[in-house]
């Protein structure tokens, strides 16, 4: 087990270095953060935190952060581009 761990990450790094899997999430606890941004470093993502979680609706269906495999460049690009969508009535 601890072997395929280890090329896991491995494989990871290798898609991550050719400019591939971006990873983004949100949350209000720091300390919490920090722990998800230091697994997803270990495992190879490159990691964008988009801050608290009354802004993850940047990352929700049909906005532009939402869907294909990015890299952190092209993720942060999107999640800039997202317009907040309005409630349904």
């Amino acid at each position: 087990m601890l072997r395929e761990s280890s090329r896991l990450r491995s494989v990871l790094r290798l898609r991550v270095a050719c400019g591939q899997l971006g990873r983004v999430f949100a949350g209000d606890d720091a300390e919490a953060t920090a722990t998800v941004t230091k697994l997803q470093d270990q495992f190879g993502f490159d990691t964008v935190n988009i801050g608290p979680l009354k802004d993850s609706w940047r990352i929700q269906r049909d906005t532009p952060g939402y869907g294909p495999r990015r890299n952190a460049e092209e993720l942060k690009q999107d999640l800039a581009a997202a317009v907040r969508p309005k409630p349904q009535a």
